[in-house]
């Protein structure tokens, strides 16, 4: 008994085999192994399921999409399916003759060229290489007519001279273009030809640094030959477009002809019939569009007028000469007859659905107000309700409450519903009928004859359709740096002139901070060694728009002060204006202090009793009591305060823009060179 209550338990061979427990760890636990470590994120199912030549083929087929896209775009511009390739020549020096090398670029035989007079340009038709393009030359001197062309251009053909690529005034052009967005662009030289065979090599070394600092990845093509010329037309349509991303949100148009309709009651103001081809977005007749330089206005219709400019050489000239014999029978009926069946009506506006011009919430003087209904009141509430109710089958035992939910699927109103239905469908193809590179004409109402005036004096008129909400009134916010080329002293709530993406306008701005902070410190000037934001009233534009800073000068010329983008359409950014009173220590006993000079009453005193305290030498404080009627106040300091140091107390107010919109901006006085080709001069006005 002994020896067998010694021995030890062994375990059979049948003992039972529990599995181990593989549930999930404490949650806690495993967040405190992890030890604030992320782990990384795992695939996606589908992300897993694919095999490695999966994905190859699944990138490979991204990359023909992206591909794709980029050649169809290029197809489509200057195609019979698209728009013409607008290219906006600008010469940026006295001594280039535009003239001389859009000659050249006329040079096709087989091409159809049609004179435009009024924009010094011309509409180049070329079957053979299946393309369509409008060349319009933009003068330097005019910086309005030049930001504005660069707003619509396809491409900007910069034309430098041989000798000294751009004078000042060139210059001073780029710096605005570069600051506004380039769309693709293009340099050509013209003239080297005519140098002497030593000179030619020497000029094109200096062109080649000059162009190195302001393009480093551009190409310099000579314009002197036919073949050179059909090389420059073939690089312009192969080339990448660049996109402006405040253009290509929106449907924009650059006039070819307009014409204007006087209204009835007066001869001022009429409608303005502008044709031109659709760019950029679909058009719709209920939007809004703004004229650059002129402000927003409503559209009643859409007409779709033939193209003027068909790429198929006979369908062009049989057009003009149509054209001429319409003018022939303009004074009988038949003309006018045959000029309304062309012409094809593509949308007109609803007044149901169409954008409102109203940019100011009018202010309603009872809404916060709150009265208690008459009695006639209530009993025309029960009598609606009377005549809205109606008897519905509902099953047997359903309550009154489950009943009220049960939808009466009746008759009544069936007409309607189906009306609506198809009015919704008429709209919606309506709408759909505007693709774009379409040529149009627009029925803008209510415009000014200024604009029509200004067309007839060879400025360019643009038209942008409006995204909704962006004819209101808000605040906007830029984020600007100066320009390095100007030194002048700007003061806050100075009047400056704003091109901001496509809107041009005048307002006395404000300064701040650029900092992430809630609330931002007011600058009285505009400082040329940091970014700071500029806070007008303005119309709303939706970011991303670039912004361009002009000071008028007494004689009329703009000067570039500023340049940078848009931050944010916020009315909430607080504003804050500081102001620093100042104090001197009278008597000091340890931490506490008698300080005069900063308040004269003893009201004053108790008054900003409340505000902290704070030292030139660091020290901060409070006031504890006044002493005395002459603005002597006791004061308490967390530390030993020094005779020499200085009481100060910050006062803070919030500050608000100035309500000095004004849509029109004057044109500005061009700019004159000598015929030395020397720097610019300016005009002095008398």
């Amino acid at each position: 008994m002994a020896a067998g209550a010694e021995a030890a338990h062994r375990a059979g061979a049948l003992k039972q085999q529990n599995k181990p427990h593989k549930g999930r760890k404490p949650r806690g636990r495993a967040q405190r192994r992890a030890g604030g470590r992320v782990p990384a994120k795992t695939l996606s199912r589908r992300r897993r399921d694919l095999t490695k030549p999966d994905r190859r083929h699944q990138a490979l087929q991204l990359r023909r999409q992206r591909k794709e896209a980029v050649l169809a775009e290029k197809r489509n511009l200057g195609s019979k399916d698209g728009p013409p390739h607008l290219v906006v020549v600008v010469p940026l020096h006295a001594g280039v003759a535009t003239h001389d090398a859009l000659r050249l670029l006329q040079s096709d035989e087989s091409a159809l060229v049609r004179k435009d007079e009024r924009a010094e340009g011309f509409v180049l038709l070329c079957p053979r290489f299946k393309q369509r393009w409008r060349f319009v030359t933009a003068h330097v001197g005019n910086l309005h007519a030049v930001l504005d062309l660069a707003k619509v251009a396809d491409t900007l053909l910069f034309v430098l001279d041989p000798l000294d690529g751009w004078d000042s005034t060139g210059d001073y052009c780029l710096s605005c273009l570069f600051a506004q967005g380039l769309p693709s662009y293009a340099l050509a030289v013209h003239g080297v030809a005519d140098l002497p065979q030593k000179k030619q090599t020497d000029a094109k070394k200096k062109l080649g640094k000059a162009i190195e600092k302001r393009f480093p990845e551009a190409k310099l093509f000579p314009l002197n030959t036919e073949p050179e010329s059909l090389l420059l037309l073939r690089h312009l349509a192969a080339q990448k477009q660049r996109h402006l991303t405040f253009r290509d949100r929106r449907a924009y148009l650059l006039a070819q002809e307009a014409e204007f309709v006087p209204s009835h009651d007066s001869d001022l103001v009429g409608t303005l019939k502008v044709s031109g081809f659709v760019r950029g977005r679909t058009l719709n007749v209920n939007s809004l569009v703004h004229i650059v330089g002129h402000g927003d206005f409503q559209m009643t219709q859409v007409d779709a007028p033939p193209d003027p400019f068909s790429l198929n050489p006979r369908m062009a000239k049989d057009q003009q000469r149509k054209g001429q014999d319409m003018e022939i029978q303009d004074d009988s009926v038949n003309g006018v007859v045959e000029m309304e069946e062309v012409i094809k009506v593509l949308m007109k506006a609803d007044p149901r659905r169409q954008e409102s011009l109203q940019s100011e919430v009018i202010p309603d003087p009872m809404e916060g107000e709150q009265t208690w209904p008459t009695e006639e009141e209530l009993k025309e509430a029960e009598e609606s309700l009377k005549e809205r109710r109606k008897v519905v089958k509902v099953p047997k035992g359903t309550s009154s409450y489950q009943a009220a939910w049960i939808v009466d699927d009746g008759e009544d109103g069936s007409e309607e519903e189906e009306e609506e239905k198809n009015n919704m469908e008429d709209e919606d193809l309506m709408e759909e009928a505007s693709q774009v590179g379409w040529y149009v004409t627009l029925h803008v109402c209510s415009v000014p004859i200024s604009v029509m005036e200004s067309f007839r004096q060879g400025l360019p008129l643009v038209l942008f359709s409006l995204l909704p909400h962006e004819q209101k009134m808000s605040v906007l916010n830029f984020v600007v740096r100066r320009n390095l080329g100007n030194n002048e002293t700007v003061k806050a709530k100075e009047e400056l002139i704003f091109h901001c993406g496509f809107r041009r306008f005048r307002a006395s701005p404000l300064y701040s901070q650029h900092s992430s902070a809630d609330k931002h410190k007011l600058e009285r000037f505009l400082r040329p060694d940091a970014a700071l934001v500029v806070t007008v009233y303005a119309p709303i534009t939706f970011p991303p728009a670039s912004v361009l800073l002009f000071k008028q000068r007494s004689n009329g010329m703009h000067d570039l002060i500023a340049t940078g983008f848009l931050l944010s359409v916020d009315p909430d950014r607080i504003l804050i204006k500081r102001l620093v009173l100042s104090g001197h220590p009278f008597k000091i006993f340890s931490k506490t202090a008698v300080v005069r000079y900063m308040f004269f009453n003893r009201e004053d005193v108790l008054w900003f009793k409340p505000v902290e305290l704070r030292t030139k030498w660091g020290r901060r404080g409070h006031i504890t009591e006044p002493l005395g009627t002459h603005g002597h106040m006791k004061c308490h300091f967390d530390g030993q305060l020094k005779s020499q140091d200085t009481v100060l107390l910050n006062l803070y107010k919030r500050v608000f823009p100035k309500w000095t919109y004004d849509p029109y901006v004057p044109e500005p006085v061009p700019w004159v060179r000598s015929e030395q080709q020397l720097p610019m001069q300016e005009v002095e006005m008398e």
